[in-house]
């Protein structure tokens, strides 16, 4: 993770420090330098956003890595696609962490441990960490759902950030009086206080008056289209319904896909109003330097080709 982000300089650099840890650096990434590295210096720990998986996984298959010193796999950034952590569990027989948080709380604020049950572990982002405090809220308003309901995840706790620099109306946006401090991102609260992360407050596509999260639709697509590497699902404009399902995936060395194979593949698995209406094979998905997906530049490309 690049030192610039939280990723890189707070979850791994201040992380591997306090623990008397050896940290490899990478001076880029690169699935093929990261599969080396991870062998070549018997790596215990490998911290990498779900992008970053999904390639490394797939460069390691190809070259026949073992992985045999790895035993914790730090994940986070965006949302964890189940069939990624699932690849790792049983390719490699590592234990999955994933953090959850924000640069605003100084980095993670959820955690899952590796030894949490598997279901929780591959389902959800933990429990809070020390400290921090979780919220699950109606999305607009201070008003607590009941547990098990969606709603927008607001955090508080010893790592709030005091505000945005010079930008007070955007500080009272996201941050109330009482130090809660909002994540812009969908989530549900369970009994036994794990937090499940289900989408964006913004990436929610709005079909005919359904809503609908695209996370649902990428996890159902990478785990039963084995031509599919990776994918992003974005909403696009559409004259009848207001907004169709566009789903841009990458796929592997030498497949192919149509529209109609995607749709037969997803039919009974997904309602029909959830199955994307258009596909896009690129050879990369845009990311910010981070892993981050860039889902408008998607909402971009598609607006560029005017269909």
């Amino acid at each position: 993770m690049p030192f610039f982000h939280v990723g890189g300089s707070v979850t791994a650099m201040a992380a591997t420090v306090a623990c008397r840890g050896t940290q490899i650096v990478l001076p880029t990434f690169s699935p093929a330098a990261l599969c080396t590295a991870l062998e070549r210096e018997s790596a215990t720990a490998v911290l990498a956003v779900p992008t970053m998986l999904i390639s490394t996984a797939d460069r390691a298959a190809a070259a026949h890595c073992r992985f045999d010193s790895l035993r914790t796999v730090l994940t986070g950034g965006s949302l964890v696609p189940e069939a990624v952590a699932s690849t790792w569990i049983d390719r490699y027989g590592v234990g999955i962490s994933n953090t959850y948080g924000m640069t605003e709380m100084a980095g993670p604020a959820v955690q899952t441990a590796p030894s949490d049950p598997l279901d929780r572990a591959l389902a959800t982002v933990g429990r809070p960490l020390p400290g921090v405090e979780i919220d699950i809220v109606e999305v607009g308003t201070d008003e607590r759902v009941p547990i098990g309901t969606e709603g927008e995840i607001r955090f508080r706790g010893w790592g709030t950030m005091k505000g945005y620099v010079g930008d007070e109306a955007g500080t009272g946006a996201v941050l109330d009086e009482d130090g809660w401090m909002r994540s812009g991102d969908l989530g549900v609260l369970s009994d036994d206080g794990f937090v499940s992360v289900t989408g964006r407050t913004k990436d929610m596509i709005i079909r005919g008056g359904e809503n609908i999260a695209p996370a649902v639709i990428e996890d159902a697509i990478r785990e039963l289209v084995p031509e599919v590497v990776d994918v992003s699902v974005v909403g696009v404009p559409d004259d009848y319904y207001g907004e169709a399902i566009a789903a841009y995936a990458t796929l592997r060395p030498g497949a192919s896909i149509s529209l109609e194979t995607l749709t037969s593949e997803l039919a009974g698995h997904l309602p029909a109003y959830r199955i994307p209406a258009h596909l896009r094979i690129i050879d990369m998905l845009p990311t910010t330097p981070s892993g981050k997906i860039q889902k408008y530049r998607l909402v971009e490309m598609f607006d560029a080709e005017g269909t």
